[in-house]
């Protein structure tokens, strides 16, 4: 009998005693139970507590939405008894801003992100006084500050609707420092104290995801903006891209002195290991509940499952997430699955991870269809005798060798080491420089030239693998460290399509 499907999981499941699949939601956007098994990897009392501008840095599937979305959840309209109110600054909010200014990015103004995120915190307030009219004092009163909100909406709406970079404000115009003052002097009407702007999914737009340095001049308006930032009655907390850091610090306008924290957010595999234990312990219908993978498994798997699992996902939750998932749904896609989960089942969900989802956390996941080796669309240069040339699109988390698109072999933290390369193609990258590049954080504690050399080595493996007449990693070697390093090789690069 095969159980193939949500069904056949669920059934399995219930026999072994969960409530539901606790690994089928890897998105923090609509997870409703979040709160129950949320995992604070550090930090996030003194984010929550803090009244001046933060930034969280991690990577793409690292947890930054969980930890906006836990945020949130402390603050009004979420938690009704709270002086907070979240104001979330996401793609739906921004997302028609960026769009309008991609071309033109100099031309924005702290206006124009001081009335798309006033749009959505106006929104919020007018949604929270239909819910509950009794919030404000007196119908008089509510009906004031409806006048009120609609005047500020009115007077934002040329900055959503205008032309790229709005001109500056005329006499009697309101100026951006002008216009969030009014929202909060208005927002006390409700017993707001702060208003919490939530900065987050600058990753996951296709319009600055990969791109650093087009995602900071997005930024500058707002973030370097310390007056509208440091306004008192607000707080502004940035969850951005780890590989925006680099970028950041090295921009004129941005000053980190002015920041009341700085944050990072890095996962070790004892922290995967308890993401996995809460979600176990929260669907668990038995007593004592479950609180390892192996408890599943048959014994040879179960000495092993969660060290490998918790190691093949690096420091990616959303992988450890997306790994558990998929031993789960493979088990029950067999013909009469057995009781317990087998070691050659989880030996297929590691082949199917190495061939299909490397991408996963970085990119887009793009399944072989039916098999086939699917190429996108190759970079119009390549060699046309001996060996192909290395070619990268970071923005597209694409690697070319020649016509051929090898990402799917490289392993995550490996691409990382060649993105950095890549970046620095001109010159030789220092194992101090990958180390801060390719380990975002306080990952980047511990890790040793064994760990970069190991990289390169894998790196390499697969070059050969597709080019063994191809030189494409050089190792300069110096008596000082910063001076030594590798580099890609220039005779083995594309230029001509940069």
């Amino acid at each position: 009998m095969s159980h193939e499907g949500s069904n056949g999981l669920e059934s399995w499941l219930a026999s072994r005693g969960l409530r539901g699949n606790p690994f089928a939601r890897r998105s923090a956007d609509q997870d409703q139970e979040l709160p129950k098994y949320f995992v604070d990897i550090g930090g996030f009392d003194e984010m929550l507590r803090a009244r001046g501008p933060c930034i969280v840095f991690a990577g793409r599937g690292c947890g930054k939405t969980a930890q906006r979305q836990m945020l949130a959840a402390q603050c009004r309209p979420a938690d009704r008894t709270s002086t907070r109110l979240a104001i979330p600054y996401t793609y739906a909010s921004f997302g028609p801003l960026l769009d309008k200014a991609i071309d033109a990015l100099d031309d924005l103004k702290p206006m124009d992100h001081v009335a798309a995120l006033l749009t959505t915190a106006i929104r919020i307030l007018a949604e929270m006084q239909a819910s509950d009219p009794r919030l404000l004092r007196s119908p008089a009163v509510a009906a004031a500050v409806s006048k009120d909100l609609s005047e500020l909406e009115s007077h934002l709406a040329p900055y959503l609707h205008g032309a790229r970079g709005a001109a500056p404000a005329r006499h009697g115009e309101l100026t951006p420092l002008d216009a969030v003052e009014k929202f909060a002097a208005l927002a006390q009407m409700f017993g707001i104290e702060t208003c919490v702007v939530l900065v987050d999914g600058l990753d996951e737009s296709p319009r600055t995801a990969g791109k650093p340095v087009q995602t900071a001049a997005f930024l500058a308006p707002l973030l370097g903006t310390p007056p509208l930032i440091e306004c008192p009655g607000w707080a502004y907390k940035f969850y951005l891209p780890g590989e925006l850091k680099r970028v950041l610090y090295g921009c004129p306008w941005f000053r980190a002195d002015r920041l009341e924290r700085v944050d990072s957010l890095s996962w070790n595999e004892d922290l995967l290991s308890k993401l996995l234990r809460e979600r176990l312990i929260h669907h668990s219908l038995r007593q004592p509940p479950y609180e390892d993978l192996a408890q599943l498994c048959e014994d040879d798997l179960a000495l092993v499952i969660e060290h490998e699992l918790v190691s093949l996902a690096g420091s990616l939750p959303r992988a450890a997430l997306h790994l558990a998932n998929a031993l789960l749904m493979a088990h029950v896609r067999q013909a009469s699955p057995p009781e317990r989960i087998a070691g050659r089942t989880w030996e297929r969900v590691k082949k199917r991870w190495e061939t299909e989802y490397i991408n996963y956390g970085l990119g887009a996941a793009v399944p072989a269809a039916s098999g086939a080796d699917v190429q996108p669309a190759a970079p119009p240069t390549t060699q046309a005798a001996g060996a192909p040339l290395l070619h990268l699109e970071p923005e597209k988390v694409l690697v070319w060798l020649g016509r051929r698109e090898i990402r799917k072999e490289i392993k995550a933290k490996d691409y990382a080491v060649l993105v950095c390369l890549w970046h620095h193609r001109d010159g030789v990258a220092s194992k101090d420089l990958i180390v801060e590049e390719a380990w975002s954080g306080d990952e980047s504690d511990g890790v040793t030239d064994q760990a970069i050399a190991a990289a390169i080595a894998r790196l390499r493996k697969v070059l050969k693998k597709y080019a063994p007449e191809g030189a494409y990693i050089e190792t300069v070697r110096s008596h000082k460290r910063e001076q030594g390093g590798y580099r890609l090789h220039p005779k083995g690069i594309a230029r001509d399509t940069q």
